[in-house]
């Protein structure tokens, strides 16, 4: 099925935005004066299978590369989360990547 160049990745924007929608500005603003991570955020993120969106799928991700991350990183900024927002999520979704290309097996399982 070919990509739509100008909105690729539709199902992930939706996704995301339903998450999204759960957490209004108060809340992003909230995390950023207390200098905390956006736990309750990250959970629902996490909870989703989101974090494993660009591992391959032997290590348990969805294999679905940097072109569906960045829609999910983008979509997560539009609605108000900004930095605070994918802060909390983008050490989770870029550096398992390491493990995946060059770890061992026993790493690659855990």
């Amino acid at each position: 099925m070919p990509v739509d160049l100008l909105n690729p990745h539709p199902e992930i924007r939706e996704a995301m935005s339903k998450i999204c929608a759960k957490f209004d500005m108060n809340y992003w603003l909230r995390c950023e004066e207390e200098g905390r991570l956006a736990q309750e955020f990250f959970d629902e993120v996490r909870q989703g299978g989101w974090l494993g969106i660009a591992m391959p799928r032997e290590c348990g991700g969805a294999d679905l590369g940097v072109t569906a991350v960045s829609v999910m990183l983008q979509t997560i900024a539009e609605h108000g989360g900004s930095w605070v927002a994918n802060g909390t999520v983008q050490a989770y979704l870029f550096g398992p990547r390491a493990i995946a290309l060059h770890g061992t097996a026993e790493q690659k399982q855990r």
